[in-house]
């Protein structure tokens, strides 16, 4: 019943569709690519690849809409997927997304298992409409694509590339660190590339959009364009700062790791100081790579290593002074509370004048917008550490039992929470030596931008859930976000609340998704690779991607994967905030015609199988 009521209700706004393409004469231009990509069907004998058509249109002029029509029916993440590639492939080319309207038709021969394996072919293909370029057509490939431009990973691959050889496909791309990768109806693990070498089939890795780009089409200008790593060079304001905090935590890495030393050597710790030790070393270790990065001229890099090593000498000391107590439990707090009350103190004189120096700015600059993020962010951090260390020693006050993990879970949360105040009034620090730097930021797009921005995170948020990846609760935090954003009285300082709390949703619901995917260091190629294109396109369009230069700086000084990919996570998070406040095309390629209009035509009735979605900004209309 209710199938056939959607299909009634979809009859009726066809007709709203199509009355809205003709407004103004309907399309002036258009054009079309397809493609052929495998999805997995379920049978009585277990799971095959089957081969679909797919074929992309880009038109104009348009509003930013997404039409997906598929038969047989799609499942909803596939429809919000086809956003997203029409979204990365506009950003990508040069264009502005809202000007245009995106079609997407897929046909298969028999029912698909849900899932967006298509998208990065849908990129691929509106990717190539906008730069006119044809694709090959033995060319298939399988993958998610992701808000960074990135090939996410997917599964039924050894399925997929069965089908596409059957098909007569001999290049084939997958997602990077997919080379190998799980059948579902065996379980084992297969070589692709051996599995293609016998299909007669050459499979390569795809680790961003514009590599499977190349590969579909031949055309590498757009990787050859944005994929040459850019340099910040740290300009006079951004140098300032850092040596300021380098100075900071270095001094308090050095003076906590004395005391932990000292009382190693004259306390009686016993047991405990296998811990001890092991805290002192890795401060250590990291005061020494700090020294050494700062040598090379990597501040950024080098003052996160002195923050790392002063969190971890002052967990040494505060434990060795705490653990060769004979009341422990009451030595804890006196050592602990000083650092939780000037850790809540200086969050609330940085929140403070942050949010006031707001409210008094009618726009941001670009640099302003990414400090701004930054220092709330941190200032987030701060609390949250706070927030639990105070549970942690409201408990130890109480007498409840204590053992040596909770001890050391108080001691971490009170001191992360104190150093990353500091951090947050460091930069703060920064944001008012570099106010009034940068290219200015119109505030309609800057609100544009972030409804855009929560979208895609939505989707990204969604996927992750569909395959089982946890994401706490992302999805109402979004719809916060989401809300303070629609409001028409917001502020500057709730736009940027909404933002630092969307950016930072985006990190961790993406870097919890390439982790539960065990891409590994394909997977960190990927998220580099990414990160390099956007950052690239935004200084292209005069912007300064100073965060997500720093990230990947640091990161590219990381030996462990987990923690580069968050940092390069975390920059991309940055990096595509900017592109998409950025100027783009409004017309088609070649500049506006003159000539007669183009006809763009989806047709469905209620006895069909097919559904045709319309996606835009804030709507979903089945």
């Amino acid at each position: 019943m209710r199938r056939g009521l959607a299909l009634l209700l979809l009859v009726l706004h066809l007709a709203a569709v199509a009355a809205s393409a003709a407004e103004g004469g309907g399309y002036l231009w258009a054009r079309s690519v397809s493609l052929r990509v495998p999805a997995v069907a379920r049978t009585e004998t277990g799971y095959i690849g089957v081969m679909s058509n797919l074929t992309v249109t880009v038109a104009w002029p348009g509003r930013g809409l997404v039409y997906v029509s598929a038969d047989p029916l799609a499942e909803v993440d596939m429809q919000a997927a086809a956003r997203v590639a029409a979204v990365i492939a506009s950003l990508i080319a040069g264009y502005d997304y809202r000007s245009f309207d995106y079609f997407v038709r897929i046909e298969a021969d028999s029912p698909i298992v849900g899932g967006p394996s298509a998208s990065a072919a849908m990129a691929v293909g509106f990717l190539a409409a906008f730069e006119g370029s044809s694709v090959r057509s033995d060319f298939s490939m399988t993958g998610m694509i992701d808000p960074d431009a990135t090939v996410g990973p997917v599964g039924g691959v050894p399925e997929k590339l069965t089908a596409a050889a059957k098909a007569g496909v001999k290049v084939f791309a997958v997602p990077a660190g997919q080379l190998v990768a799980r059948d579902l109806n065996t379980g084992a693990m297969v070589d692709l590339s051996k599995l293609g070498d016998q299909l007669g089939v050459e499979v390569y890795e795809a680790y961003t959009v514009l590599d499977a780009y190349a590969l579909a089409t031949g055309d590498t200008r757009l990787l050859d364009r944005y994929t040459g790593k850019p340099s910040l060079g740290y300009p006079d304001w951004l140098r300032r700062g850092l040596e300021k905090s380098i100075a900071r935590f270095r001094a308090a890495a050095e003076g906590n790791a004395t005391c932990a030393q000292e009382l190693l050597a004259g306390a009686a710790l016993g047991s405990y100081r296998d811990l001890v030790s092991r805290l002192l070393d890795e401060a250590l270790q990291a005061l020494e790579q700090g020294d050494q990065l700062r040598g090379r001229g990597l501040l950024y890099s080098a003052a996160s290593r002195y923050f790392y090593a002063a969190i971890t000498a002052t967990e040494a000391c505060i434990l060795a002074e705490t653990l060769s107590s004979r009341q422990p439990l009451q030595q804890l707090p006196q050592l602990l509370k000083p650092l939780l009350e000037a850790a809540n103190k200086t969050a609330g004189l940085v929140e403070t004048g942050l949010r006031g120096r707001l409210v008094k700015a009618e726009k941001l600059t670009d640099i302003e917008l990414q400090l701004a993020v930054a220092v709330l962010s941190r200032v987030q951090g701060a609390r949250e550490s706070l927030e639990a260390a105070a549970k942690a020693l409201a408990a130890i006050e109480a007498g409840e039992p204590a053992s040596l993990q909770d001890i050391a879970a108080a001691t971490a949360s009170s001191v992360y929470a104190y150093y990353r105040s500091l951090t947050s009034l460091d930069w703060y620090n920064t944001l008012r030596g570099a106010w009034g730097l940068g290219k200015p930021l119109d505030p309609a797009a800057l609100q544009a931008a972030s409804r855009l921005y929560v979208y895609l995170v939505y989707t990204e948020a969604s996927y992750s859930q569909a395959l089982g990846v946890p994401v706490g609760d992302a999805l109402d935090r979004l719809e916060g976000v989401r809300l303070l954003l629609e409001q028409p009285n917001a502020t500057l300082v709730d736009r940027i609340d909404a933002l630092m709390n969307a950016v930072q949703l985006y990190a961790d619901i993406t870097r919890s998704l390439r982790e539960a995917f065990n891409t590994g260091e394909a997977g960190v190629e990927a998220a580099d690779r990414a990160l390099t294109i956007l950052s690239n396109i935004a200084i292209e369009a005069g912007y300064t991607p100073v965060l997500p230069l720093l990230y990947q700086e640091y990161a590219s000084n990381l030996p462990d994967l987990d923690a580069k990919l968050g940092l390069l996570v975390q920059g991309a998070s940055y990096a595509l905030l900017l592109d998409m406040l950025s100027e783009r095309s409004r017309e088609p390629p070649g500049g506006a015609p003159q000539t007669a209009t183009v006809t763009v035509t989806r047709t469905a009735t209620a006895t069909s199988t097919t559904t045709v979605v319309v996606t835009g900004e804030g709507h979903t209309v089945t």
